[in-house]
């Protein structure tokens, strides 16, 4: 994709609409690939992202995992793992391992072994529970961990002498703050994660947890439920579904593998190279050792050594400078700020936008409309990624909005909107790869082998949205990159990531 050629259909979509258009260019949603002023901007805002990474107090932070990047491998198997996904609207879990890179799971209702990724994600389903929210039925962040521990232990008392008792442990990706604490050589038990902080509904928890390892908690409590005192391995999401992009099929392949998370929420992560002590990485008892990342200013000293480590990125907390608006709205979650995931930002900014550059009154409309439908208090992300690709005719924009009534000029102005906020959301994915670029080369690959963007999110399943994020890659570095986009399987990595984690890294 040109992004010539992206702009100049943005401008012939908006026909009848110019004047919306311009007041979008005017307020800096939409940014002119063809104008140096502009770009002059983006690159600037780049170059300060990539020195706000180097910075140890800048936020937002990028966390060391604790966990180093391993060696290309031939194969990968592993014995059965309990693999557990902890977020602020819902916890996941199943009994998984891996048979030559295939993914195997236990359906623990029949006894059963499956696989192939449609049966592995019905198990998942099968098993959902929703995180436990603060209130009467669950006080503080104690009785969150034992209800998400008595849910998953209904499910594996009958198998506790069976698969349980060859399992060696606990994946658990916990979508909270935490700080990494490597307090062992082997990633099982030897990978603590100390609660910083709890958001969304679970954020009155934060006091109850903050400061205590996660991985005990889950540990004590199966012991306390089940009988059974596993090893438990805590990581960041992000990390963990990394890893699935490390096996064979894809690493040997690629010189560098970054994954970028872009959905409800946003993060990146990338193995970097950190300085480790002569005494190795692993803590004393007591203490809490954590490298320092090899970056400018930072050299080796005398006795460390280079040891690559994945960082976890929180790319969804990165402040809007070039790109800011009156329309970013700071709120507890940092993604609404920064614009950059769907969810409720694209929501939030086709309402402010519709809103101060439309009419007051259409987006009244539609509310009201919308509402009808007994759907939530508002069009979110889905919507608004379906907007962008649609005609823009009254019968197809009405029919996504819930059947509400629209003039020809109004149905052209949402569709445009729509097409706005997801060029901007890849523009701000653009920033962030740029930004990696300019700090490790990440984009550039070497020695014939290109770098590997890997993806995940609800976001890039919008139609042309890869294809905009690297054309503002290459126009913001001025480069010419050699990098691949893959996602794998269904934009979902999570579940075997945290097993190639184990088997690659364990």
């Amino acid at each position: 994709m040109r992004l010539a050629d992206w702009f100049d259909e943005l401008d012939r979509s908006a026909a009848g609409n110019a004047a919306l258009l311009a007041a979008m260019r005017a307020e800096r949603v939409v940014f002119d690939p063809g104008n140096e002023d502009d770009l002059d901007d983006l690159r600037e805002d780049a170059e300060r992202i990539a020195r706000g990474m180097d910075s140890p107090q800048h936020p937002p932070a990028m966390l060391w995992s604790g966990i180093p990047a391993p060696p290309p491998a031939d194969e990968v198997t592993c014995d059965y793992h309990l693999v557990v996904s902890v977020g602020g609207t819902k916890t996941e879990f199943a009994m998984l391992r891996l048979e030559r890179g295939e993914l195997v799971g236990l359906d623990l209702q029949s006894g059963r072994e499956v696989s192939g990724a449609e049966e592995i994600e019905r198990l998942k389903d099968d098993l959902r529970m929703a995180t436990p929210v603060h209130g009467p039925e669950c006080p503080d962040g104690l009785e969150m961990v034992r209800q998400i521990v008595a849910h998953m232990s209904d499910h594996l008392r009958p198998h506790r002498d069976t698969a349980l008792a060859r399992c060696p442990g606990v994946l658990l990706s916990f979508g909270f703050a935490t700080r990494t604490v490597r307090t062992g050589p082997r990633l099982l038990g030897g990978l603590a994660a100390i609660v910083t902080r709890m958001t969304k509904d679970q954020q009155p928890f934060t006091e109850d947890l903050r400061g205590r390892n996660i991985g005990e908690l889950f540990s004590e409590s199966f012991g306390e439920q089940l009988g059974w005192t596993p090893a438990v391995a805590v990581a960041n999401d992000t990390v963990m579904a990394l890893a699935y992009f490390l096996g064979p099929r894809w690493r040997p392949r690629f010189h560098r593998v970054g994954l970028f998370i872009n959905g409800t929420g946003t993060n990146f992560a990338i193995a970097e190279p950190y300085a480790v002590r002569a005494d190795g990485f692993v803590s004393a008892p007591g203490e809490e050792y954590r490298p320092d990342r090899l970056c400018h200013g930072r050299d080796l000293r005398a006795g460390e050594t280079a040891v690559d480590f994945f960082v976890n990125y929180e790319s969804g907390g990165i402040e809007l400078i070039a790109t800011r608006t009156r329309f970013d709205l700071s709120e507890e979650y940092q993604i609404e700020r920064n614009a950059l995931a769907g969810g409720n930002a694209f929501g939030q900014q086709l309402r402010e936008l519709t809103r101060e550059l439309v009419s007051p009154e259409l987006w009244d409309r539609l509310r009201d409309g919308w509402s009808r439908t007994g759907a939530s208090e508002a069009p979110g992300g889905p919507e608004v990624g379906r907007l962008s690709e649609s005609d823009g005719s009254v019968a197809a924009v009405s029919a996504i909005l819930g059947g509400i009534e629209l003039e020809p000029g109004e149905a052209a102005a949402l569709r445009l909107i729509a097409r706005a906020i997801v060029g901007r959301s890849a523009l701000h994915a653009a920033l962030v790869l740029a930004a990696i670029t300019r700090r490790i080369g990440y984009g550039r690959g070497d020695s014939g082998r290109p770098d590997l963007v890997a993806v995940e999110g609800s976001v890039w399943k919008n139609a042309g949205y890869i294809d905009l994020v690297r054309a503002w890659w290459r126009t913001i570095t001025g480069e010419k990159l050699e990098v691949e986009f893959a996602h794998e399987p269904s934009f979902n990595a999570s579940l075997p990531g945290p097993l190639y984690l184990a088997a690659l890294c364990g």
